[in-house]
């Protein structure tokens, strides 16, 4: 069967004349001749403008000033229902203590029709922002293409977030809609969100009503006339730049960031990552598990557009126990699985084999929101040996990924399979020069059509190109230290805020990470420096069940990475703290032991574990006499 990568190649050939001899020199196409390229993804997936561009690409003084398809009117909502069929799953869904449940297109469209019609009588028009606290559950997705399709702005939080961080997040985009669940259950617990819509309810003047979701099987969901429903549901065709959504950063290096996407970016985007890159097909079953904070939740959402079935779960993905996610897989026959680094790494380190099960039909795992390390990456090839492995790394700042996967292309421990088409992705030392098989900075150095609009409120793009383009002249530093290899491979070695400087050489934390997850006792790590002009201390904090031999562990570290890996003080912590995505929470752990109050450096509402932080916090004491008896 032919892949979509090279039914793609061929498009091009056909309609271009243009031929590659290597996947470098497509991608070296995609960023240096994008107005093609582009032409060519929107042949390639039969993207459908109401409008025609009048340019496709329009190169700005700025890379964040650069249009694309300026002109050109679109519904992403259309897109995502165009291939409704009576005979088509949408949806499956699977609550954590519930059988798994098959949506079909006339139930979806019926609910959306409904959420449609309770927005306009509202008053909500194009431009208007929704705010959603909601599961990750098919009325959520029914809410969403309610709001897209009259050209409003979506933005949710996961429903685990507390009252102020949601007011935080929510009330500085002035909503004028609601979308809220009366409660939701993690790990065999129910948790009540009357009260927090409530303070929301009281508190965000802006909002004009609330609309409380029910789950399906509360309304009739038999097929319905499809055509009948589709006639019925209202579509605004908006700009390509419009705004789809506004997505939050978790908030662990500052205040979180409103990030304003674009409609037609993110469709086109989309397409690319998940249709080529991963090879997701029409009547694939495509799944990742996420909240609707994450913005691994919009992405996923777009394998709509691709004709495939969109399979969620909302709760714990360890109830009733760790492999409770890969059964869901098994009896819904899922074609691509996807979850955060953290879950596979859990799975390895524990042995959690699940070679029992049947996943044959899973043809590609996908890891991100941190590093994939090398015991867990062997640990999915052992157990899943003809999947494809793609780990993909970007961030919420542009809703997709930077470098991942590639159908075909073989990966190894350690690495990501390439650079993603549409991306100038290069490494940059402190200079600004080019580096390979060197770690440095990650960077873009061309336009790329998935950059942001901006922050929402920040009218004079000053907090964004502060956040963005402040150290390089015009090059996007995404805050990602990483390495390029001599065969076009890239590897992440964690925040370069949180990398380490010993002696004057940086050492990104997953390094040390790596090589902890092989020392059998540990099970758990995190690793800070301290430094300023009076201190130059490396900390290991560990979890483990039993007593650590901290001079053992110390020559572990030296002979299996390097003297400047070895950590100077070695402590035990019941508890790593980690973000609600299963992010390891690096830089405030480090502001909070330099003195910061652990409520200036982190929203609480976004740790899963906040009282790790406080932990921290109380180790202080400790840490500084440890620094001065050895200065």
């Amino acid at each position: 069967m032919t892949s979509n990568y090279q039914q793609f190649l061929s498009l091009i050939a056909e309609r271009y004349g243009r031929s590659f001899d290597s996947y470098e020199a497509l991608h070296a196409f995609s960023i240096n001749e994008q107005e093609l390229f582009w032409q060519a993804v929107v042949d390639y997936f039969k993207i459908d403008f109401s409008v025609p561009a009048e340019q496709i690409f329009v190169e700005g003084a700025k890379l964040w000033q650069t249009p694309y398809f300026l002109g050109a009117k679109l519904s992403y909502a259309a897109h995502l229902i165009r291939y409704a069929s009576a005979h088509h799953l949408p949806l499956i869904f699977k609550h954590e203590q519930g059988e798994a449940q098959e949506v079909s297109w006339p139930a979806l469209l019926k609910r959306a029709l409904l959420y449609q019609k309770k927005l306009q009588k509202l008053g909500v028009k194009k431009g208007d922002r929704v705010a959603a606290l909601c599961t990750n559950s098919p009325e959520t997705i029914a809410a969403f293409l309610a709001t897209n399709s009259l050209g409003a702005i979506w933005s949710s939080c996961a429903v685990e977030f507390g009252y102020s961080a949601l007011f935080d997040r929510f009330s500085s985009i002035e909503p004028t809609v609601l979308f809220a669940h009366g409660h939701y259950h993690y790990a065999a617990k129910r948790f009540d969100l009357t009260k927090t819509r409530k303070q929301l309810e009281e508190t965000l003047k802006s909002i004009k009503g609330t609309i409380v979701l029910e789950p399906f099987e509360n309304i009739e969901d038999k097929a319905d006339d499809l055509q009948s429903l589709l006639a019925s549901f209202s579509m605004v065709e908006v700009e390509f730049d419009h705004p789809i959504y506004i997505l939050f950063s978790s908030g662990t290096t500052g205040k979180p960031k409103a990030i304003v996407h674009k409609t037609g970016a993110m469709l086109l985007e989309h397409c690319k990552a998940l249709g080529i890159h991963q090879g997701v097909s029409e009547r694939d079953r495509y799944f990742w598990f996420s909240t609707t904070g994450w913005m691994m939740w919009n992405y996923s959402l777009s394998c709509l557009a691709l004709g495939a079935t969109l399979c969620l779960y909302d709760g714990a993905s360890n109830y009733p126990d760790d492999l409770a996610l890969l059964r869901y897989a098994e009896v819904n026959a899922i074609n691509h699985f996807g979850h955060g680094a953290a879950f596979y790494g859990y799975l390895a380190e524990n042995n959690r084999s699940f070679s029992e099960l049947n996943l044959s039909a899973i043809r590609t795992i996908g890891s991100t929101g941190s590093v994939l390390l090398p015991h867990a990456f062997h640990f999915i090839r052992t157990q899943l040996p003809e999947a494809e492995i793609h780990s993909i790394s970007g961030g919420t700042d542009v809703c997709t990924a930077f470098v991942g996967g590639l159908s075909g292309r073989s990966t190894k421990a350690g690495e990501i399979a390439c650079k993603m088409l549409g991306a100038a992705v290069d490494i940059f030392d402190k200079n600004g020069t080019s580096l390979v098989d060197e770690p440095g900075e990650l960077v873009l150095t061309k336009p790329f059509i998935a950059l942001p609009l901006g922050f929402w409120g920040d009218t004079q793009n000053k907090r964004f190109v502060q956040s963005y383009f402040s150290t390089f002249d015009n090059v996007w530093k995404h805050g990602d230290w990483a390495k390029q290899t001599s065969d076009n491979r890239i590897v992440i070695f964690g925040r370069s805020d949180a990398t380490l400087n010993r002696d004057g050489v940086r050492i990104g934390t997953s390094e040390i990470y790596a090589a902890l997850a092989r020392f059998e006792t540990v099970e758990d790590a995190l690793i800070i420096h301290l430094f300023d002009s009076n201190t130059d201390s490396l900390f290991l904090f560990i979890v483990s069940k039993k007593d650590i031999d901290s001079q053992q562990l110390k020559r572990y570290l030296q002979q299996e990475c390097s003297p400047r890996h070895k950590p100077d003080h070695i402590i035990q912590v019941d508890a790593i703290p980690y973000t609600l995505n299963g992010k390891k929470i690096e830089i405030p752990v480090k502001r909070i032991l330099e003195g910061e109050a652990v409520e200036n450096v982190i929203s609480l509402a976004s740790v899963k574990n906040p009282e790790s932080l406080y932990a921290f916090e109380a180790l202080r004491p400790q840490l500084r006499t440890l620094i001065n008896a050895t200065t």
